[in-house]
């Protein structure tokens, strides 16, 4: 499945078909679902690092950011998430945080204690949009994913699909749960230890 796909399988199906609405708010309605996938399908292919280096007290997030999951500080102390206002003052404490950093989130900027040294950055990262790349490996792994989110979305511009809208964010609920499921099943089998014979 890719973009142009996507929006005929939504005005094609059979709760709306024909719907005037639907089919002139295509594109927006590819969006929204898009803005709902990134929202909560948080998946193992959606997880980027970033390094950053030392010397910073503060790190805008990478443009298509839309969940932190981690960070690893590269010299082994903890780093723990704090509000952004307890890390403004441990900016301007003298000393450094030799029992572990601390890091907050202030808008779309990471910011984080003094004498922090590099450290990774892992988050999830939302897709290109279709509109522009036509395809990605989400909607070719998972097209279900994109067009349940799709309809879900179309439903609020039709009155005939509205009562359909529950069946269909259940729909997708589902596909989320199964996916995160396939993820949490392949991290197990990486992490597990190989036999000997």
């Amino acid at each position: 499945m890719d973009y142009s796909s996507l929006k005929a399988a939504i005005i094609d199906y059979p709760d709306l078909k024909g719907e005037a609405d639907v089919e002139a708010n295509i594109n927006l309605i590819v969006t929204l679902a898009e803005a709902r996938i990134a929202r909560i399908a948080h998946l193992a292919g959606s997880l980027k690092t970033q390094a950053v280096t030392a010397g910073q007290s503060s790190h805008q997030f990478p443009p298509r950011c839309v969940e932190v999951d981690r960070i690893t500080v590269l010299d082994g102390r903890k780093f723990v998430f704090r509000p952004a206002t307890e890390v403004v003052l441990a900016q301007n404490a003298t000393a450094g945080c030799a029992k572990g950093c601390i890091w907050g989130i202030d808008g779309r900027t990471l910011v984080f204690s003094p004498d922090v040294g590099d450290f990774i950055l892992h988050y999830y990262a939302r897709e290109e949009q279709l509109s522009v790349t036509g395809t990605n490996w989400l909607i070719e792994e998972a097209p279900d994913l994109y067009l349940y989110a799709g309809l879900a979305e179309a439903a609020r511009f039709s009155k005939e699909a509205e009562q359909e809208m529950g069946r269909y964010e259940s729909a997708f609920g589902g596909i989320v749960t199964a996916l995160k499921q396939q993820d949490a099943e392949a991290a197990v089998a990486r992490s597990a230890p190989l036999r000997r014979k």
